[in-house]
């Protein structure tokens, strides 16, 4: 399995401010063959990742190579940027390159995405009277629209992904191409750095079934152990997957599609949650005139028409009793029916598929509703609730909230230099990473006969370590989500009826463990979810317990750097109220998190080792840490100049 990375490489300089700012704080979110992002790089590993040279010929796809799944690299994507991939180079015309937003505005395609994006918006305020763009004037963080239209603003490119597997939902293609774009601007007055943004843009291209998948799927046979430049120019040379030409065979069928932060609560407003995010979903298709218009979401239902049209209901109930239609969900390549579907959602965080908004079948169908129902032994689904919570994770918001990072699966690696503070270990979510492997299979025996193409939930793959999802017992979908030697499947927050937990250290309240939960009372507005009662529980040793009312959810056990865990490592934790009170007057991020933190012994982590949910791995200085998302300033749309 291939997957192109970049090693976090800090300089000297940027450990020694990252000893200080390793973590931000919440105010009142591959080519392989490899896993990406090791913990440490080896002889082998750092002759390999050296730079190219710029003059390195196209290489010829060996059949007996595998196939890259995803190109995270830097360097790489770069490059690519460079040779006609850029998001200006589709939506303006070739050799437009790598432009600002401003300039985008020029396409009439990109224009239409934008007023579509700047109304969905506009929506979010109107029904939130609290909500406006920055610190100092709002408690509850709207998405500042104007960076769509910024000349200091733009999309960069931060992933090619290979999808393969997407031959179900695609039919009559060979899967799809995925090229992921992320907002970033650049730094705009001294002494502040530029910073990524909570938003995705990603073209989703099918791929042309002529002559052949197995054909398609060798595009992204390269061999050897390219990468950066001579990766890329392998993947853009004739026969590659990402040859221009190639792409264009089937770009009128391509989806854009956009998740962005629309709008963020901090803690200080959500005590009980450790705050509040909400998530825009878009997919936008060209029509007859070569515009993009708003599409309807894959296997995503509008849950108050259903609720509202008795007869459409009862409709969706048939069309799921056929045992054909129920044996797609089971395996997870159903297609919904377009009749059913919604063309905007809104997923949140945090809490994941324990929020009834990010579950929009479970919020309008019950257990008697659905009836008695026949499920195959041995498939994935064996109850009714197994099949509303597999019919969840088929939905935009539900796959978005089932082990990802603040509601993003891909948001790209960080640079070496990226500001200390503000990175990321690893751009892929648990569940991508914990994907990639039945990826390969699917895409090393494409073309042979019994391919098996379903898919498995998003919430829980092979991974079976700390903060995997596990089945509490009693519920046949779920007895076979077991946890690995030391670790117990335990409740997280309980709402009522949920039989999933995570898996936890047996003897818990170390550095990283959850220590502030109750049972979530969740409605499908999700603003008035609630936990009424929230029960402390003790850390262990000298571990002391960061509330989720200054931003953990769940609470986290954070130790002492002078008596570490053997899961922990010493990092930081910005202070609340003055760093808070540092954004608000307008102060660099850079300058608040560097003045006001303190150190804290948190759980050590990385790409084999996630967090459990609702904490991210950022690298440190001297060890990757797991913290809250909204503690890095490149996952929250507020503090921003």
């Amino acid at each position: 399995m291939r997957v192109v990375w970049l090693l976090p490489a800090l300089t000297e300089l940027g450990r020694a401010l990252g000893v200080l700012a390793v973590l931000l704080a919440c105010t009142p979110k591959d080519t392989a063959r490899a896993p990406s992002n090791p913990p440490a790089a080896t002889e082998s590993s750092k002759a390999r990742l050296s730079p190219p040279s710029p003059a390195v010929a196209p290489l010829a796809p060996p059949l007996d190579a595998e196939p890259v799944l995803v190109v995270t690299e830097p360097s790489a994507l770069a490059e690519l940027e460079r040779t006609q991939l850029a998001l200006g180079d589709f939506l303006i015309g070739p050799g437009t390159g790598a432009v600002s937003n401003r300039r985008l505005l020029e396409s009439p395609r990109y224009a239409s995405v934008v007023a579509t994006l700047k109304a969905d918006v506009r929506a979010l305020a109107a029904g939130d009277p609290a909500a406006g763009v920055g610190v100092a004037r709002y408690s509850h963080r709207l998405f500042d629209v104007r960076w769509l239209e910024a000349d200091n603003v733009r999309f960069e490119l931060v992933a090619a992904v290979n999808r393969a597997d997407r031959a179900a939902f695609r039919p009559g293609s060979c899967g799809e191409t995925r090229l992921v774009y992320r907002l970033a601007y650049r730094a705009r007055a001294a002494g502040e750095v530029g910073s990524r943004l909570p938003m995705t843009l990603s073209l989703e291209i099918p791929l042309s079934d002529q002559p052949g998948c197995r054909e398609a799927v060798a595009r992204w046979r390269v061999g050897g152990s390219p990468s950066g430049v001579e990766l890329a120019r392998a993947l853009t040379a004739s026969g590659g997957a990402l040859e221009r030409r190639f792409l264009e065979q089937r770009f009128d069928a391509a989806r854009l599609a956009v998740n962005v932060q629309g709008v963020r609560w901090p803690s200080a407003v959500r005590p009980d949650l450790g705050g509040h995010a909400e998530y825009l979903l878009r997919s936008f298709e060209l029509d007859a005139s070569g515009q993009y218009r708003p599409a309807l979401l894959e296997n995503t239902p509008d849950p108050e028409r259903l609720e509202r049209e008795p007869a459409l209901r009862a409709d969706f109930v048939r069309w799921l009793r056929e045992p054909e239609n129920l044996e797609a969900v089971s395996r997870g390549v159903a297609l919904v029916p377009q009749r059913f579907l919604s063309d905007r959602a809104l997923s949140v965080t945090p809490r994941g598929l324990s929020r009834l908004a990010n579950r929009p079948f479970s919020g309008v169908f019950t257990k008697a509703e659905l009836g008695e129902l026949r499920f195959e032994e041995g498939s994935a689904v064996r109850s009714v609730a197994g099949l509303l919570r597999r019919l969840d994770a088929l939905s935009c918001p539900g796959c978005h909230a089932a082990r990802s990072v603040a509601g993003f699966h891909l948001l790209g690696d960080d640079a070496a230099d990226a500001a200390p503070g503000n990175s990321l270990s690893s751009g892929l979510s648990p569940h991508v990473r914990d994907d990639l492997s039945r990826r390969l299979a699917f895409a090393n025996r494409v073309g042979e006969p019994g391919n098996d193409d379903s898919q498995p939930f998003p919430e829980r793959g092979a991974y079976a370590g700390y903060g995997a999802h596990c089945g509490l017992g009693g519920d046949p979908s779920f007895s076979g989500w077991g946890c690995a030697d030391g670790l117990s499947c335990k409740p997280y927050d309980a709402p009522v009826g949920d039989g999933i937990g995570q898996c936890m250290p047996e003897a818990g309240g170390f550095a990283g463990d959850a220590c502030e939960l109750g049972p979530l009372q969740a409605k499908r507005n999700a603003r008035r979810d609630r936990v009424a009662r929230v029960e402390r529980s003790a850390c262990a040793g000298n571990a002391v317990c960061d509330a989720n009312a200054v931003g953990f959810p769940g609470g986290m056990c954070a130790e002492s750097c002078s008596a570490l865990s053997p899961s922990a490592a010493c990092g930081a934790i910005a202070i609340l109220e003055p760093f808070n009170a540092c954004l608000a007057r307008n102060e660099p991020f850079s300058t608040c998190i560097a003045e006001h933190v303190r150190p804290a012994g948190l759980r050590a982590c990385g790409p084999e080792a996630p967090c459990r949910d609702d904490y991210v791995c950022a690298r440190g200085p001297t060890a990757d840490v797991c913290l809250p998302p909204y503690f890095l300033f490149q996952l929250r749309v507020d503090g921003h100049r």
